[in-house]
């Protein structure tokens, strides 16, 4: 096999990890969270891998493909991936720079931050030319290096965190204890054990 198609098949390898990475994102309000925390625990660190593995490209930036992801998008699936976690979207510190500065964003969001570059390609790569599809192998590869590559590991500590962390008594729905002292069966019960 030579260079040209390992290289084609590792970014199909990524384009279809991509993919289910954004099913599982876009079915986050259909499924409960033990699923979704389940589903996104074990395709994150595979969209890792084949990030890191999306082979170094050079291309000519003039021929670009459009944004699909509109920021409307964005926040919808930022908003039901916080639903879905409620208490649970915890914040994770993302550092800058010399690792002491930084800002706390939520997982809902770090999740759709990555959502966003990974849609862009799923969906226009299928659509591209041979020189459009190398500026996006490109871009994703520079944006993995620069941007959600670091974003994805920090997700997966605290998905990690969520999956194995015990649900809290407002998330499980417990069966309320009857008072069946007043029943009729009961005193009779009572009536009978006295005799």
């Amino acid at each position: 096999m030579d260079n040209h198609q390992r290289e084609n098949i590792q970014v199909i390898e990524y384009l279809t990890v991509a993919m289910h990475f954004c099913a599982v994102l876009e079915q986050v309000a259909e499924v409960d969270k033990k699923v979704f925390v389940h589903d996104i625990s074990r395709i994150m660190p595979l969209l890792y891998l084949k990030g890191l593995l999306i082979p170094e490209t050079s291309a000519e930036e003039d021929e670009s493909m459009p944004q699909i992801v509109t920021q409307e998008d964005y926040e919808m699936l930022c908003a039901k991936i916080s639903h879905r976690l409620k208490d649970q979207d915890l914040l994770i510190f993302v550092p800058v720079q010399d690792e002491t500065e930084g800002s706390y964003i939520p997982v809902s969001e770090m999740l759709s931050d990555i959502y966003q570059d990974a849609k862009n390609f799923v969906i226009n790569y299928p659509l591209a030319t041979e020189d459009q599809a190398a500026v996006l192998v490109s871009e994703i590869k520079q944006s993995f290096h620069e941007y959600w590559g670091t974003k994805l590991l920090l997700c997966q500590q605290a998905i990690h965190k969520i999956l194995l962390e015990p649900e809290s008594d407002s998330e499980t729905e417990k069966t309320p204890v009857r008072n069946t002292e007043d029943w009729i069966m009961s005193r009779r019960q009572k009536e009978w054990g006295e005799e």
